[in-house]
């Protein structure tokens, strides 16, 4: 696992010229080998858009709008036309309703992102 890991790091990098900061694994597969096998911090989601379940753009909209919070990491899958052709409701949608984007090192903070931890969101309480 360790060896795919780098493999794919070192992909990641070829491609666009910069080093991976984050892993989510595929399908949100995790336990210890995969933590133990990281140098990354694990990125995860609070919010599955269900998008990989329904081709439906509006579905995709509302889930999105409507389990998100201050905070919240949404998965969205960009192999689905549907998805991609919801996310300018989706931002538009957030960003009325006082949403702000942001990167995942912003989110968690530089120094709130440990290697082999998981992350879901950042919740404001």
């Amino acid at each position: 696992m360790a060896e795919d890991l780098k493999r794919t790091d070192e992909a990641i990098q070829e491609v666009t010229g910069v080093a991976p900061p984050t892993l989510r694994p595929p399908y949100g597969a995790m336990n210890g080998t995969v933590s133990d096998a990281t140098e990354h911090p694990i990125i995860l989601w609070d919010v599955d858009t269900m998008d990989w379940q329904n081709r439906d753009t509006g579905a995709v909209t509302k889930h999105a709008l409507d389990e998100s919070k201050p905070g919240s990491v949404v998965l969205f899958h960009d192999i689905h036309k549907s998805t991609v052709d919801a996310i300018p409701d989706v931002l538009e949608g957030m960003h009325a309703d006082g949403f702000h984007f942001v990167t995942v090192s912003e989110i968690f903070g530089e120094d709130g992102l440990k290697p082999g931890q998981s992350h879901t969101d950042a919740r404001v309480d």
